[in-house]
This record gives structure tokens, sequence and C-alpha cells, in this order.
């Protein structure tokens, strides 16, 4: 079954990749903004002087708006190559059932073209709420893997055992 969602989902890969690297960006801008907003709540808390603090203010901004855009650019990505190659697979659908309507599809043609038209809608689903945020979540797993293993290999891995198994242990995040 897995090969068969592969397939069908193939035209979509060079789409997928800048869905994935706008998704990226945005987690990174994410990240970054909720490291930048602590170190200005901790350095404003000593009072220093307010120029001291221009480049992290400034940051926060820049992060939170970064942050916005790239998840928009990521959503428009993605929706936009989902609905049009829903639209391709309607056509290809409708071309194979207008031959059979006369005979085949006579008495439940409207259930069988209902059931079909649903059963694609779900791998817009599948594809939107399920393959991307999951390979998303798997690329920002490898990512803090290999980021951290440049600084121990040890703690590299007990942080990627750690973020799989928190993965895996949320189900709300699945499904």
């Amino acid at each position: 079954t897995a090969r068969r969602v592969a397939r069908v989902l193939l035209p979509l890969w060079r789409k997928t990749i800048v869905a994935l690297a706008l998704s990226l960006a945005a987690l990174g801008a994410n990240v970054g903004l909720l490291a930048t907003a602590g170190y200005l709540l901790a350095a404003a808390a000593m009072q220093p002087l307010l120029a001291s603090l221009a480049f992290p203010m400034t940051a926060v901004r820049v992060l939170g708006v970064s942050r916005a855009v790239l998840r928009y650019g990521e959503r428009l990505v993605a929706h936009g190559a989902v609905l049009a190659w829903l639209a391709d697979m309607r056509l290809w659908l409708f071309g194979r059932l207008v031959p059979l309507a006369p005979g085949a599809l006579a008495r439940r043609g409207g259930d069988v073209l209902a059931r079909l038209t649903a059963d694609l809608e779900e791998l817009q689903n599948l594809y939107l709420r399920v393959l991307l945020p999951l390979a998303v979540a798997a690329l920002a797993v490898a990512s803090i893997g290999a980021v951290l293993l440049i600084a121990s290999p040890v703690l590299a891995l007990v942080a990627t055992i750690c973020l799989l198994a928190v993965g895996l242990g949320d189900r709300k995040s699945v499904v």
C-alpha cells in the first residue's frame, strides 16, 4: 500500500521538497524566536542600557515575521501542489468512468462517483496532514542529531532517541 501511495504522489516531489525546506526554515525561525525572546527577557531583567537590547529586540521582530511568512509559503506551496494534483487525478478518474457510464454505472453511478471522489480527498489529507508533517519531523530530528553530534556523540544519540520516543509516543500528532 505504501508503494501505491508513493507512486500516486510521485508527481508532487519537486514541490514537496520546496514545502519541506520552507517548513524546516519556519521551524528554525520558531526555535530562534523562542531562544531570542528568552534571552531578551532574561537580559531585560538585569536592567541594562536599552541600546544593548536593540539587536535582540530586532531579532525577535524579524524572526516573528519570518516565521509567519515561511509558514504561509509552505502552506501555499503544499496546498497548491495537492490541489493541482487532485484536479489532474479527477480528470483521470472521470476519463476512466465516462466509458463505463451507460452500462456498468447505470444503477449506482452516483454512489460510485461519490465514493471515489471521497477517496481522492482522503489522499489530500494523507499528504497534507500525515506525510508532510512526518517528513518534517524526521528531518528536524535528524538535523538536531547532526548538530549535537558536533558537540558530543553520546548527547546526540540520547537526544535523538528521546525525540524519537516522544514523536512516536504522541499519537495526536500523527492522526
